[in-house]
């Protein structure tokens, strides 16, 4: 249930970000915010990953 959770939550994000800095109508923009969103995800994934098995 929790990872159907992080989905979603992480959906939304990704769409506030897009609306956050206005590049949904520009391709270039968003594609720089589709990236940093990807990157960021992977470190708090990995961060929490490392964290759960620290445990």
């Amino acid at each position: 249930m929790q990872m159907l959770y992080y989905v979603l939550y992480t959906f939304l994000l990704r769409q506030f970000l897009i609306d956050a800095t206005r590049s949904r109508d520009h391709p270039r923009r968003r594609t720089v915010v589709d990236a940093v969103y990807v990157v960021g995800s992977v470190v708090v994934y990995g961060l929490l990953l490392l964290r759960h098995r620290g445990a």
